[in-house]
């Protein structure tokens, strides 16, 4: 077996640069480093933060249906007590 060459315990902290991918994974490697929100994206955080919005938006849809049937039910009330 062939040793492996020692190197410092900084180099495995770098990012990956583009003459360091291999050519199969060219690809991906670049657009990793092309575009670096990717973790952000992926973040379990983001995740969190869309379904607290859905669930803001669903509140804020419901109260306004909620709103609109009340309407209706007095103007059914006023109709009522007219005739």
């Amino acid at each position: 077996m062939k040793k492996q060459p020692q190197r410092p315990l900084e180099f495995l902290w770098r990012p990956p640069r583009h003459g360091r991918c291999y050519a199969r994974s060219r690809g991906w490697c670049i657009e990793l480093v092309e575009a670096p929100n990717i973790p952000a994206l992926m973040a379990s955080s983001t995740l969190w933060i869309g379904i607290t919005f859905l669930a803001v938006l669903a509140g804020i849809r419901r109260r306004a249906r909620a709103r609109r049937v009340r309407e209706q039910w007095a103007r059914e009330e006023d109709t009522e007590e007219i005739g």
